[in-house]
């Protein structure tokens, strides 16, 4: 009887599943039209910023530390090559950015990356404070004493505050944090929300008060505050007039 031998055939399937970060036409590349693709980062790396997408559904967790893609291929790759946003945290160490790519039908792509270093993330980085209130206003009121029945206006410098990403707009918000003696009057002192111009008028029954603001400055994803005070201690030649 004669037998027949056949050679083995080895046959290696590659996987249709791709990812090439450095690729800013197809960062994703599958046989399968539905993708996706998931980034995560340590808490102690910072935040994804929400934004509004079109074409694709996106997912983020409640402490915005991941941010979930899902849709056709071809329109998750064009709002990665819009790009995402992310808020690093000013004293960040850990940079790492773990990203998973699944199309349902290989395996799924699991890869680490330094976050800093993915061209289709702009890094917001965090608002902080600059240059000290106080002297600013002092320079204008004198240690910080004001007459009663006085206008109060003041720019303060735009290096009051230091925002890195100038894609970010800076908002502003003024607050009286605490005053000496009584504080049962309305003080009327306001900030411009879109600039540092602080402005206000003093009233008789502030006389002998002394009132601490702060300002507070966010784009919407960071903030920082800054302070001042004003000491109603003053009064006019024109108040010793009247009497």
């Amino acid at each position: 009887m004669r037998g027949t031998y056949y050679n083995p055939i080895s046959f290696y399937i590659a996987p249709s599943l791709t990812l090439d970060l450095n690729n800013p036409t197809s960062i994703k590349n599958t046989a399968s039209s539905q993708i996706t693709f998931t980034l995560l980062v340590n808490e102690s790396t910072g935040q994804f910023v929400k934004q509004a997408v079109e074409g694709v559904i996106i997912y983020y967790t409640d402490a915005q530390k991941q941010v979930k893609l899902e849709g056709l291929k071809d329109n998750v790759n064009s709002v990665i090559n819009k790009m995402l946003y992310f808020s690093l945290l000013a004293n960040a160490t850990k940079k790492k950015v773990s990203v998973t790519v699944e199309d349902g039908v290989n395996n799924n792509i699991v890869q680490t990356f330094i976050i800093d270093q993915l061209s289709f993330i702009s890094l917001n980085v965090p608002t902080t404070k600059g240059i000290d209130l106080q002297p600013q206003f002092n320079s204008q009121f004198s240690a910080g004493n004001a007459a009663i029945e006085a206008d109060v206006s003041i720019s303060f410098s735009k290096e009051s505050f230091i925002g890195p990403d100038t894609s970010f707009k800076l908002f502003y918000a003024s607050q009286l944090t605490r005053c000496l003696y009584s504080c049962f009057f309305r003080f009327f002192f306001q900030v411009s929300n879109t600039d540092l111009k602080v402005s206000g008028k003093t009233t008789d029954s502030q006389y002998g008060n002394t009132y601490y603001f702060r300002i507070r400055t966010s784009d919407g994803q960071s903030e920082a505050f800054n302070y001042f005070s004003i000491s109603v201690s003053l009064l006019p030649f024109s108040f010793f007039q009247i009497c």
